[in-house]
């Protein structure tokens, strides 16, 4: 993780899980409102929670290895930079472009949110843990596709553009079947 970053003084430092365009001093709590809102954004702020882990690391270094885990995983080039910054519960984000297409950057910004518990050794737990239900609420309820896409099926062939919609939302609330994941969830060719 490379060091920290000074960013502008902060007038109000905002709940966990929130997002900030880094021209703007409006934090959005809500992905949907941040996505739509911020629809071509690719560096931004995101608030976390404020823990010191055992080996002295923060949040904001551990939410940098769990994006490099994910994006080493599935072979991200470049790859994503996440930097602290002078504020502990806040680090800075430089999505890669490979997260561009509208349904990959929510799912990122839903891994963000998911790391905020990772703890250098629970990564699926993370994800999908009903404990940590504030934080994993969107991956938890799209577990089979999460997984699916982390399996390297990374092209969507649906047309909705938020992954809560695509998988859960529009779907009447409840999980796609696994034939409907391999029509929407495919590996590129």
């Amino acid at each position: 993780m490379s060091e920290a970053i000074r960013i502008p003084k902060l007038s109000i430092l905002p709940i966990a899980g929130a997002f900030l365009k880094l021209d703007d001093v409006l934090w959005y709590e809500c992905r949907e409102t941040f996505h739509r809102h911020c629809p071509r954004v690719r560096e931004f702020l995101f608030c976390h929670r404020r823990d010191i882990h055992n080996d002295g690391t923060g949040t904001s270094e551990r939410i940098a290895e769990f994006v490099k885990k994910i994006e080493s995983k599935l072979k991200v080039q470049p790859r994503s930079e996440l930097c602290p910054t002078q504020y502990r519960m806040i680090v800075y984000v430089k999505m890669s472009p490979w997260w561009r297409k509208s349904i990959r950057r929510s799912l990122f910004t839903a891994f963000l949110r998911a790391a905020q518990t990772y703890n250098g050794h629970n990564f699926y737990e993370s994800l999908f843990d009903k404990k940590h239900d504030l934080n994993n609420f969107y991956t938890q309820n799209t577990e089979a596709a999460v997984r699916r896409f982390l399996d390297g099926h990374i092209h969507y062939k649906g047309w909705v553009a938020e992954w809560w919609d695509a998988f859960y939302g529009t779907n009447d609330y409840k999980p796609h079947s696994e034939s409907e994941l391999r029509k929407l969830l495919v590996k590129l060719v």
